[in-house]
């Protein structure tokens, strides 16, 4: 198997001489420090049991040091040069398959074959995400995977710093939102490190973060999770407005006065906190106070 380049010099020949330049619009940048390379593959407690999915394997860096610690690996490349690259670099290895297609169907939906290929591959294995995920799908991506049936058992992937503070934000600070309750709702989430720009090529003008999730089931006093989710984004909705304000002036919820008030006063909290200030349990609490009316 050809070495893949890892200096920085190599690289840049390397994509000269096969004539390709890292497209922004797939958020190519290539990590090239082996030595992250191997936390990352390190940090996701790999063993013949797992299916590994890749996203956006790019030149095969983080491969490499996927397979053979993993019983079966797929990776999804969206670009169809690279995805070239990597089938002839890989696809002859046992239990691994290089897929070409984008792993979003829209802004905000996984594509549908990826949940094929999902159920056909892993065949009952758990399975794990590990991947250096491009910067502008690396929300959805998250958000997606951890209300996916079945869920990943790991995710261990890398993004940039200021996603990696949302995921791991607590309540009244200025990173905390929708995303990072979801994100708490459904996984223990931590931060692995942080890698600067210096180590991709091309280097990003943002530092990025190796985050570990590991999820686990909705927990199951949330009496219902669609009007749970509405209720976050509404009261996140207006930050400098306070919490009766945003959830009065809701088009998603259509809430009442009297409802707003008595479901305030039911889970105890004050009408003039501003959403942002809502633990994830108060989130709850607010929200099965709705329901119970």
């Amino acid at each position: 198997m050809q070495k893949i380049p890892f200096s920085r010099k190599e690289l840049h020949e390397y994509l000269e001489k096969i004539s390709f330049s890292p497209a922004k619009k797939f958020g190519q940048n290539f990590l090239l420090d082996e030595n992250i390379h191997k936390a990352i593959v390190e940090s996701a407690e790999l063993c013949q049991e797992d299916a590994v999915l890749e996203i956006g394997p790019g030149l095969g860096h983080l491969t490499t040091h996927i397979i053979g610690k993993a019983g079966i690996y797929w990776g999804i490349e969206i670009d169809r040069r690279l995805h070239s690259l990597l089938k002839e670099r890989f696809s002859s290895l046992p239990g691994v398959q290089i897929l070409s297609m984008d792993i979003l169907s829209s802004k905000h939906e996984i594509n549908p074959e990826v949940w094929k290929a999902i159920e056909e591959v892993i065949l009952n294995r758990p399975y794990k995400i590990v991947a250096n995920l491009p910067y502008n799908i690396s929300a959805p991506v998250i958000s997606n995977f951890l209300e996916a049936i079945p869920q990943p058992s790991l995710l261990v992937v890398t993004v940039q710093k200021e996603v990696a503070k949302r995921l791991v934000a607590k309540a009244d600070t200025s990173d905390y939102g929708p995303l990072s309750i979801h994100t708490q709702l459904y996984s223990d989430v931590k931060e692995i490190r942080n890698i600067p720009p210096n180590c991709f090529y091309p280097a990003p003008k943002v530092d990025s973060t190796v985050v570990m999730l590991r999820p686990h089931p909705l927990r199951s006093d949330i009496t219902n999770k669609d009007f749970l989710f509405s209720l976050i984004q509404s009261a996140f909705s207006m930050r400098r407005k306070t919490l009766y304000n945003c959830l009065r002036n809701s088009t998603s919820l259509n809430l009442s006065t009297e409802s707003i008030h008595q479901s305030l006063e039911k889970s105890k909290i004050s009408p003039e906190r501003r959403g942002e200030t809502l633990s994830l349990e108060e989130c709850i609490v607010l929200a099965n106070a709705f329901q119970e009316r």
